[in-house]
């Protein structure tokens, strides 16, 4: 029997169709539909960092530095993605944990995101956020 070859460009193709088979075996959505004014946009949960609220609309903010304002308050998404990965950390922020890097002390906590972006973490939901990231942790 002949084992398969890939050369190197395929490879991360390969890794990106196991690892959508595997999220799609989980049982957990992997995209999320998000309406905006030019159309409706279907991007990987994955690659969302973290949402901010703005009134009645949010804004997603995604790993590689990009930005879109949806037609859907922070509530809706949260109930949506609250079993994907997700926590609500202040009243104007839901993040991806997996996209955490450091948590400061600086202006009363303040959660560093790849990507850059930082949110604040309020009082009330910093348990929450500890015993999150301590779950996720070695």
């Amino acid at each position: 029997m002949l084992k398969p070859t890939l050369n190197s460009g395929q490879i991360p193709v390969q890794l990106n169709t196991s690892i959508t088979n595997f999220e799609r075996a989980e049982g957990t959505p992997w995209l999320l539909q998000l309406a905006d004014q030019q159309g409706v946009y279907f991007p990987k949960i994955v690659e969302i960092t973290y949402l901010e609220a703005d009134g009645n609309y949010t804004t997603v903010h995604f790993c590689n530095g990009e930005s879109r304002v949806v037609c859907r308050t922070l509530r809706e998404l949260e109930e949506k993605l609250e079993h994907c990965g997700f926590l609500r950390v202040h009243h104007s922020y839901l993040i991806n944990l997996a996209h955490v890097l450091a948590y400061l002390r600086e202006e009363g906590g303040t959660i560093v995101l790849q990507g850059g972006g930082k949110v604040y973490l309020s009082r009330s939901h910093r348990a929450a956020f500890f015993t999150a990231m301590e779950d996720r942790a070695c």
